[in-house]
């Protein structure tokens, strides 16, 4: 059985804070690489072709991959940005909503 982590209210605001400045940062990183979106829309796009269910994190790599090897921009993923990047998809791609799952972000309404 798992146990709950009690924290004070201050390690809780920090918490929410560290979270908030998470998405500050990865808004600001989205702004300053735009193509990388459409990797990601690619990709979701191939994934939900073929009738499958997958992660964020799969398609992370698969940019990674793309972007490193293939040479189509070198981008730098930082992996606190995922739960972002799923979010924005399925906004975009409300389709996704059935293939990838997300969570609440700490911090989250």
């Amino acid at each position: 059985m798992k146990h709950r982590e009690l924290i004070t209210e201050d390690e809780a605001d920090r918490r929410v804070a560290t979270v908030n400045h998470l998405e500050e940062r990865y808004l600001a990183w989205r702004g300053a690489n735009p193509k990388i979106m459409d990797l990601y829309r690619k990709f979701a796009k191939e994934a939900v072709d073929h009738g499958k269910r997958f992660s964020i994190s799969l398609l992370t790599e698969r940019v990674r991959w793309e972007s490193t090897i293939k040479k189509r921009g070198v981008y730098k993923v930082d992996n606190n940005f995922r739960a972002y990047i799923a979010r924005d998809l399925v906004r975009e791609m409300p389709l996704l909503s059935n293939f990838i799952e997300t969570r609440r972000v700490m911090g989250e309404a």
